[in-house]
């Protein structure tokens, strides 16, 4: 998990109210790479802002993938990192408070 700047740096502004966001596939491969995923991102992949509270055990991340950079070194990206209690960020939780899926423009 990261701050929205480091969604909002390659993509764009987000719709306040959640939505769809049209990106086109090298943004979404910037992202991707740094964001440090090793996973594809394409059309139907969600990005969700979460309220942080105790509830959800907001820490700094002390392994990763390949591409981890050590804890409190942040995302490949520069951009901050933390992680959450994984059961606190499920679809239907409190602490989601937007969503948007992502719609990949193809050319």
């Amino acid at each position: 998990m990261t701050d929205a700047q480091a969604f909002e740096e390659i993509l764009g502004s987000f719709p306040q109210k959640g939505g769809v966001i049209r990106v086109h596939r090298d943004q979404l491969d910037s992202l991707q790479e740094g964001l440090g995923l090793t996973e594809q991102l394409d059309s139907g992949s969600v990005i969700r802002q979460i309220g942080l509270s105790d509830e959800v055990s907001p820490a700094s991340p002390l392994v990763g993938n390949d591409l981890f950079r050590g804890p409190g070194n942040h995302l490949p990206s520069g951009a901050p990192e933390i992680v959450v209690n994984p059961a606190q960020d499920r679809v239907n939780n409190s602490n989601i408070i937007n969503q948007w899926v992502i719609e990949v423009i193809e050319e």
